[in-house]
């Protein structure tokens, strides 16, 4: 009997789990349901967003960036200046029962709220000084000095973000020369001896603390011989570091194992010159890299004359 009994106990625990498995795997598939919805609908909200045109924002930053120091200081006063006179407009246009105003002994205290007087709250909500010789008191006003108060936030952030922007980025203002001098009797070594045809140009530091740690880069952009387009040519120079910039003259050697020497034979192939110059700035304690472009009318001497080379 003790058998019998066992053996059903186990038949009644078999049939229990096979009634019990297709409830966890409805318990599983809720969470696979609630992932595939979030999912959908994060990709909604990107294309909701692309849509309205959110991301113009990115735009914007580069532009406002690029401005100077002065032109964004103007900016900043000339934006602060009109959402104080908007805010104020506001302001009057709630009434002279919603505020509380403190006059002087000359003034009228029941005359109604004054332009001046309704921009002059909105100049002390924007900076959030807040004298309490005018206050709102109606649920408008009130609304309106907790916008113009995060307007102000929001402005006031941009504007000391941008500015502090130009203070910390790095201006290790490195001069480049004008023209590249293409020498076909170059004398590098001193000696009066000519080492060959040589492309060369200058560059000298201009700002007072030290550039260390300085590497270049040339490249030459060629035209392909069939079809549009072209490719940039690495040119192997004589001394592509230096420890620190004072002044460096960059020499690249044209002969036979110079990218230039056959690209150059037919001179509407060439399309100029890049520069990338990579310098480590020890004030701002950053790596700075600078471009500079070359084009064939920046050659000091005519680029026809690499022709003799051939």
């Amino acid at each position: 009997m003790a058998s019998v009994a066992a053996i059903g106990a186990r038949r009644q625990d078999a049939t229990t789990c096979r009634q019990g498995s297709p409830v966890r795997q409805r318990g599983s598939a809720l969470p696979q349901f609630l992932s595939s919805n979030f999912t959908s609908g994060t990709r909604m909200a990107h294309r909701w967003a692309a849509h309205v045109g959110v991301r113009r924002h990115s735009e914007a930053i580069p532009a406002l960036l690029g401005l100077g120091f002065w032109t964004t200081l103007v900016l900043g006063f000339i934006t602060m200046l009109v959402s104080c006179v908007l805010c104020g407009l506001l302001f009057l246009a709630c009434g002279s029962d919603c505020f509380v105003i403190t006059r002087g002994p000359h003034d009228d205290p029941d005359a109604p709220l004054r332009l001046d007087e309704a921009i002059w709250l909105s100049i002390h909500t924007f900076s959030s000084i807040g004298y309490g010789s005018i206050y709102p008191t109606c649920a408008a006003g009130q609304i309106l000095v907790l916008l113009e108060y995060y307007v102000s936030i929001v402005i006031t952030a941009i504007i000391s973000a941008a500015l502090i922007f130009k203070f910390l980025k790095p201006l290790p203002h490195v001069a480049f020369s004008d023209n590249v001098l293409i020498d076909t009797s170059a004398d590098i070594d001193g000696d009066g001896v000519p080492d060959g045809t040589y492309l060369t140009f200058r560059m000298a530091k201009e700002c007072p603390h030290a550039l260390t740690d300085c590497q270049i880069e040339v490249s030459a952009t060629i035209k392909h011989m069939v079809g549009t387009g072209g490719q940039d040519v690495m040119l192997e120079l004589r001394s592509s570091s230096i420890p620190e910039l004072q002044a460096w003259v960059v020499w690249h050697k044209i002969d036979e194992y110079s990218p230039l020497y056959s690209p150059l034979h037919d001179v509407s192939r060439f399309v100029g010159l890049n520069v990338r110059l990579s310098v480590f700035d020890t004030i701002y304690s950053q790596t700075v890299r600078i471009a500079k472009h070359y084009t064939p009318a920046d050659c000091e001497c005519s680029i026809y004359s690499l022709l003799l080379v051939r």
